[in-house]
């Protein structure tokens, strides 16, 4: 069952867990405990993948081979990625079981692994909540995608609860030339990472250079938490040249810590800002339910350099009027340290 591509409105279709179509290597050889996946830009799609002389040669079928080993029972997955460029269509993912790992990285370890969107618009990697199941995301060139990476939990309804997406890792990363730029005639970007109702994600020692928008350059944000996305850690990143606020923080989203991150003209209002969509006093809020202040994120330790000499607040709540539908909450928005 092939990995659909996966773009920002979300028409990927979602990596499933049937183990229907397999073929007799991922039935026979997803170990019980462990499982390796090789890329190689001269790979071929059509080899299973379980070496470096079988390599496969997309993203998609890469993952697809890592979730099917899964689903056959391996716990800790490694995609183990060649040195080169590889471009195509992003990939998306869901409900891997609990206690599974998935870990994409270069191989050998230090070597240069560039995925290029092509500028065909997009995401790189679209996450489903999943059954306990995991991600971590290390070491990767991500360029020419209108978002990354997108952590797209469910928001819930009247008639089905909100689930997360639990357990991501993206460490040592560069994103560059992501937004509206690398797909200039589709609609303005809001994420480089986006995180809806995400929970425990860490987010560490990643650089964010030239992100940017043809229109609305000020929507795009290098990282994007919001709806009930809690308890993230985001530390010791490099956000340079970019032309929304690098950190938005949206409704609900509490309790992260913003720690010892670098912002180098990297904002429109402030390297980090909070906002909610008030519908005490916009009648145009799309979500069905009220949003609310974000409360008790923790700031320590960023820096803040403006190229031009002027002076930059770290952070700024753009919507200070109080939702009148929201429980008021005595913890302020950001604990700064």
């Amino acid at each position: 069952m092939p990995v659909a591509a996966a773009g920002l409105e979300l028409k990927a279709a979602r990596v499933a867990l049937v183990l229907i179509g397999l073929n007799a290597w991922q039935l026979a050889h997803a170990d019980a405990s462990a499982a390796r996946v090789f890329m190689s830009p001269g790979g071929s799609d059509e080899e299973d993948g379980r070496a470096a002389a079988s390599a496969v040669q997309s993203w998609g079928r890469a993952l697809e081979i890592a979730v099917a080993a899964a689903g056959a029972g391996a716990k800790s997955i490694s995609i183990e990625v060649g040195e080169g460029t590889y471009k195509g269509r992003g990939a998306s993912i869901a409900g891997l079981p609990a206690d599974t790992r998935i870990v994409i990285r270069p191989h050998p370890p230090g070597s240069k692994v560039v995925f290029d969107g092509g500028r065909k618009g997009g995401a790189w990697l679209l996450v489903r909540p999943s059954a306990g199941g995991g991600i971590s995301i290390r070491d990767l060139v991500i360029t020419n995608y209108v978002t990354a990476i997108s952590l797209a939990g469910s928001r819930g309804s009247p008639d089905e609860p909100a689930q997360p997406v639990e357990g991501v890792e993206i460490t040592g990363n560069h994103f560059t030339h992501i937004g509206q730029i690398a797909f200039p005639r589709g609609k303005p970007s809001t994420a480089v990472l986006r995180l809806v109702n995400a929970d425990k994600t860490r987010i560490v020692g990643n650089r964010f250079f030239d992100t940017g928008n043809v229109k609305s350059c000020e929507l795009l944000h290098a990282i994007y938490v919001a709806h009930d996305s809690t308890e993230n850690l985001i530390e010791s990143n490099h956000f340079e040249k970019s032309c929304g606020d690098s950190i938005r923080i949206r409704d609900r989203s509490n309790h992260n810590v913003i720690r010892g991150n670098t912002f180098v003209d990297a904002w429109a209002a402030a390297p980090v800002s909070d906002w909610f969509c008030n519908n005490s006093l916009r009648k145009l809020c799309a979500n069905h339910r009220t949003e609310c202040p974000s409360v008790g994120n923790v700031l320590a330790g960023n820096k803040v350099v403006a190229g031009d000499g002027t002076k930059a607040e770290l952070v700024k709540s753009l919507e200070r009027q109080p939702n009148s539908q929201c429980t008021p909450d005595r913890a302020p928005n950001y604990i700064e340290q």
